[in-house]
């Protein structure tokens, strides 16, 4: 038996390797947020006619809030513009009221993409020639402007543990269900099980009622005095997150009933539960399962149907090995009653492996489609935060096959007269083991190993809300766009900053603006820019330069051949014996 469930292992790390080598094949764009495309004015643009409104093309559909794109002068005074209006699904413009004068402007935006999640970048554009207090570094400004924007932590932070909280319920309630349902049917008995399973529920109702209240402040970028804002509850309530966290109030208020008719009554007699019920509880169960898919990642991007639905096999898997992990730690190892509890712990131990299978497949597609290439892995806060919850999954798997090796040591029944692995023969002085304290021993090593697997499965949901809170590889990057790739690389001397529009492979516009240590725009002697990716092995490229105004350079119609994260080196000579060499990277899609 010992040896059936090291294959299955082995079987399971080679469908754990199978999905890395997917994840370091595969190359090509991350998806899952959305991106700025293409803006009007372009970011880096130098204007000889002040624009009449701003223009934002994304990736994908988009909603804007009232105040969501803002206008700012160099001084970081807020310019009139009017309500955004959205001419396609995609596109967001912003009419500018006042007239602007000569000098440089930002805009920052912040709006909701398909997959619910606010996200928010800046640029900067010229009109005429920056001079005077206009002239200052626009990329500093809108780096400052960009955070002044972000959010209020405190908000950031609860909601952080609002998604923790919905994930912990789900898990609980789901799995516990599942586990009184298919696993153990005796555990309904148990007051223990009831009230660990109510209290999912209960965890469950009170994270979804706040999640929906903080929705509007994580949104639009405000404090928690705004979360008792009943105007925003009816915006939110309009859009995609509304509809889902409310239609999962709607299925958590029928497993309140269902939860009722579960469990037995204070008399202790168990209730038969009709076929009616267990259809119900399934679909209630199934949808509740999906009520993450379609308020998250798997909502934007490319293959949507797919994503969707293996997200909510992940959840359902999670739900069901974490959830019973709960129940056989809280109730079925407890006592000393190894030979009572069998058939639930073998039954448990097979489907909690199946469970996992699932979990790592639906892992490594959820990887492949929101990260796609190694860069974006390492570079990425996503990819970041991925690698530390694969690594908790694994330490988790790591504890769960010790569980099985356990458990196939603890129920195995050898020949009469054969040893098995130290449960039967002598003991060192020729005396007989004591084969009942031995058992009680691997039974109490069992009970220590489940708790331990349950306990590494809280941090892996803390990594999974910190992850689906977390822009994937095309999240935003401070002071720039995915319509516009950046840098801006500081001296004590200088300070040079590079736009490269669209920023995606294939033909660019480069942008290299030079400012004073005072942030005014400056000549320099000498400049030369070069591009290279060590990564590949591509030695550096020139990008050659032509002077518009002062501290400003553009290389039109730049060709970039390959994505990744491209070394920009910049050589600045400030001062006849002066030279300083700036480097920096920038991602190209």
């Amino acid at each position: 038996m010992i040896g059936a469930v090291r294959r299955r292992l082995a079987r399971l790390g080679g469908a754990i390797g199978l999905g890395l080598v997917v994840v370091v094949a595969t190359a090509g764009p991350a998806w899952a947020h959305a991106s700025l495309v293409e803006s009007d004015p372009g970011a880096g643009a130098v204007l000889v006619d002040a624009p009449r409104s701003v223009d934002l093309r994304f990736s994908e559909s988009v909603t804007v809030e009232p105040d969501g794109v803002r206008l700012f002068d160099g001084d970081g005074a807020r310019v009139a513009t009017g309500t955004p209006a959205t001419p396609t699904a995609r596109e967001v413009r912003v009419p500018i009221r006042a007239s602007l004068a000569d000098g440089a402007y930002v805009v920052t935006w912040r709006v909701t993409s398909a997959d619910t999640h606010p996200v928010r970048g800046a640029f900067t554009f010229t009109v005429g020639q920056a001079s005077g207090p206009g002239a200052a570094d626009p990329s500093i400004l809108a780096d400052r402007l960009l955070q002044d924007q972000g959010g209020d932590p405190a908000v950031g932070a609860a909601w952080a543990v609002v998604r923790w909280l919905a994930f912990v319920g789900i898990a609980v309630l789901v799995g516990g269900l599942v586990f009184v349902v298919a696993i153990w049917p005796g555990a309904r008995d148990q007051t223990r099980t009831r009230r660990i399973v109510t209290a999912g529920w209960a965890v469950l109702v009170v994270a979804t009622v706040l999640g929906f209240v903080l929705r509007g402040p994580y949104v639009a970028a405000e404090g928690l005095d705004r979360v008792l804002d009943v105007g925003r509850w009816g915006e939110i309530a309009g859009t995609r997150f509304g509809v889902v966290w409310l239609v999962r109030l709607g299925l958590l208020a029928v497993t309140g009933f269902l939860l009722h008719r579960c469990f037995a009554g204070p008399s202790g007699e168990r209730r038969t539960l009709p076929q009616w019920w267990t259809v119900t509880t399934a679909v209630v169960l199934v949808a509740i399962c999906a009520t993450p898919a379609l308020s998250g990642h798997p909502a934007g991007g490319d293959l949507v149907a797919v994503a969707t639905v293996l997200d909510a096999v992940h959840v359902t898997a999670m739900a069901v090995w974490l959830g019973g992990l709960v129940l056989m730690g809280a109730v079925v190892v407890r006592g000393d009653d190894p030979d009572g509890r069998r058939a639930v712990v073998e039954r448990f131990s097979r489907i909690a492996f199946w469970c996992v299978a699932a979990l790592v497949a639906t892992g490594a597609f959820a990887t492949w489609r929101d990260v796609r290439t190694l860069t974006n892995l390492r570079e990425t806060d996503f990819g970041h935060i991925l690698v530390v919850k694969v690594a908790i999954f694994a330490l988790m798997v790591v504890f769960a096959a010790f569980s099985r090796e356990v458990v196939a040591r603890l129920f195995r029944r050898p020949a009469p007269g054969v040893a098995d692995d130290g449960l039967e023969g002598d003991g060192d002085g020729g005396e007989p083991l004591d084969l009942e304290a031995l058992r009680q021993r691997e039974w109490r090593s069992l009970r220590r190993s489940v708790w331990t697997e349950a306990v590494i499965g809280l941090a892996v949901l803390a990594a999974t809300a910190a992850l689906v809170n977390a822009a994937p590889a095309s999240g935003i990057v401070a002071g720039a766009n995915q319509g516009v790739a950046g840098v801006t690389m500081r001296d004590r001397l200088v300070t040079v900053d590079v736009a490269v529009t669209p920023g995606r492979v294939g033909v660019d516009d480069v942008h290299v603006n030079v400012f004073s240590p005072q942030g005014t725009p400056f000549d320099a002697k000498e400049l030369t820019v070069t591009i290279d990716l060590p990564a590949l092995g591509i030695a550096p490229i020139a990008v050659p330069l032509r002077r518009l105004g002062p501290g400003h350079y553009l290389s039109p119609g730049f060709t970039i051949p390959l994505s990744g994260s491209w070394r920009v080196t910049a050589k600045a000579l400030v001062s006849d014996v002066d030279l300083v060499t700036l480097t920096g990277r920038v991602p190209i899609g």
